[in-house]
C-alpha cells in the first residue's frame, strides 16, 4: 500500500494549487519527502502539517522568505508576539472599512438629496462656519493650473480636492478660495455667520454656464423680494461632482437679511 501522497493529492487536500506548493519548495520552506525514480514528488504526513504551518503563517501575513527564520528560531513569545501584532493589524483594516463604509454612505446619501434638491431654490438655517482660507484671486482675472499649483506648493498646504469641499467667497472683486476649517487648526480666516441662507444647487459645465446661474439666483431673490447681504458663497461639492462627467456641482448661499 502506498504511503505517500502526489503534489495534486496534497493540493487538493490543503484547498491550494500544485504552483503554490512548488512555490513553497523553491523558497525552502517545504520540501517533498523524496522524489522517486519517475521524478514524482511525494509528501508523508509531516509534509502536510508542516504545509498547514505554512499556510497559517501566510494567513498572518508573514512573507514566505521569512517563514524559514520562523521554524528555525520562533519561540512560543515569538508566535505570541506575532499573533498581537497580526490583532493590532486586523483591527487597524478593520476600523479603515468602517471609516470608508461611512464615507461611502455619507455619499448615497448626498447622491440621494440632489434629487430633492438640484435647481431648486431653497430657505435653509445653516450653522456657524468657519472656513481657512487657501489663496485669493481677482474673479475677472483668468486663472490657470499652473498658478493653482504655483499657490498650493509656496503655501505648503495640501487638499484631497476629490473628497473636500472648496468654498468660494465672493466680494465685488476678489473670490476667496477656502475649505472648512479643521477643529486642530486656529487659523480661522473667514467666518460664515449662523442664519437663514437661500440656497441654490445646479450643474455648470463651463464658467459661462456658472455665471449664468449666478445671475438667475440674484434675479430670483429680486423677484421674490428676498433681501440677500453679505458675501455670495459657492461651494464646489467634490463628492457629487465626481458622478458627473462634465461639470462641477455647485451650491450658492447667501445670508437672508433680517427686516426689523
Amino acid at each position: 500500500m502506498r504511503e505517500h501522497i502526489t503534489i495534486s493529492e496534497l493540493a487538493r487536500l490543503m484547498n491550494v494549487s500544485t504552483h503554490q506548493i512548488r512555490y513553497f519548495e523553491e523558497k525552502e520552506v517545504l520540501l517533498p519527502y523524496r522524489i522517486d525514480e519517475n521524478g514524482y514528488r511525494l509528501y508523508g504526513l509531516n509534509e502536510i502539517y508542516k504545509l498547514a504551518h505554512i499556510l497559517l503563517l501566510r494567513k498572518f501575513n508573514i512573507p514566505v522568505n521569512s517563514i524559514k527564520m520562523c521554524f528555525n528560531d520562533y519561540t512560543i513569545g515569538d508566535y505570541t508576539h506575532l499573533l498581537n501584532t497580526s490583532v493590532d493589524c486586523i483591527n487597524e483594516q478593520i476600523n479603515n472599512l468602517i471609516a470608508l463604509r461611512d464615507f461611502t454612505m455619507s455619499i448615497v446619501e448626498k447622491i440621494n438629496m440632489v434629487d430633492i434638491s438640484k435647481d431648486k431654490y431653497i430657505i435653509k438655517g445653516i450653522e456657524e462656519r468657519n472656513l481657512k482660507q487657501i489663496f485669493k484671486m481677482n474673479y475677472q482675472v483668468p486663472f490657470s493650473a499652473k498658478q493653482f499649483y504655483d499657490i498650493m506648493s509656496e503655501s505648503s498646504k495640501t487638499l484631497g480636492l476629490y473628497e473636500t469641499d472648496i468654498i468660494n467667497l465672493y466680494d465685488n472683486t476678489n473670490v476667496y478660495i477656502c475649505i472648512g476649517e479643521d477643529e486642530k487648526d486656529s487659523g480661522t480666516s473667514h467666518k460664515l455667520v449662523a442664519g437663514e441662507y437661500l440656497c441654490y444647487e445646479f450643474l455648470a459645465e463651463n464658467d459661462e454656464e456658472f455665471e449664468k446661474q449666478i445671475n438667475k439666483f440674484f434675479e430670483y431673490a429680486k423677484v421674490n423680494n428676498i433681501n440677500i447681504k453679505g458675501n455670495l458663497v459657492a461651494i464646489e461639492n467634490s463628492m457629487i461632482s465626481i458622478f458627473y462627467n462634465n461639470g462641477i456641482y455647485y451650491e450658492l448661499q447667501m445670508l437672508i437679511e433680517k427686516i426689523a
